[in-house]
């Protein structure tokens, strides 16, 4: 590959989230997250692709998918945003090759409730089962690898 100024740059962001219905959710998230890289790098081979996913780690909300009165409660939140994690940070990565595959994933986990008794400040959890510092979907990890990927294939 030829490397010279770009006269076309292609970043593609696939934003998406898991706020309730977390066991339903997970592998939809996975299969959108790795359907866009695959699209956009048929129609932009030299795209950089990453996903961003928002968790939510609230361990009781009111779901939309069920009756008013239907309260989720989830004992073992941690233990399942630990896996959603895991799910996310084993996506196969392009790792700064030509690829279908995506180029880079962030995972950012929030507390929230919508229980209209409970509704309060939304707050963004960097404790453990959240990604930390150094992991690949860490936030800033995933935003610096991106940079990196872009400086390598485009400049």
């Amino acid at each position: 590959m030829t490397k010279d100024t770009p006269s076309e740059v292609w970043l593609a962001a696939d934003a998406k989230s898991i706020i309730t219905e977390h066991q339903k959710a997970r592998r939809n998230r996975q299969r959108d997250i790795n359907s866009f890289a695959d699209i956009m790098h048929t129609h932009h081979e030299q795209a950089l692709t990453c996903g961003i996913l928002l968790l939510n780690i609230a361990d009781q909300f009111d779901s939309p998918t069920r009756d008013p009165d239907d309260i989720t409660d989830h004992p073992h939140i941690e233990r399942i945003i630990e896996e959603i994690v895991d799910l996310f940070d084993s996506i196969d990565r392009a790792e700064g090759e030509m690829s279908a595959n995506l180029d880079g994933a962030g995972v950012i986990v929030v507390d929230h409730t919508n229980l209209v008794d409970d509704i309060g400040e939304t707050e963004l959890v960097t404790d453990p089962p959240a990604p930390q510092k150094g992991d690949r979907v860490h936030y800033r990890t995933f935003v610096s690898q991106m940079a990196d990927w872009y400086e390598d294939r485009l400049l």
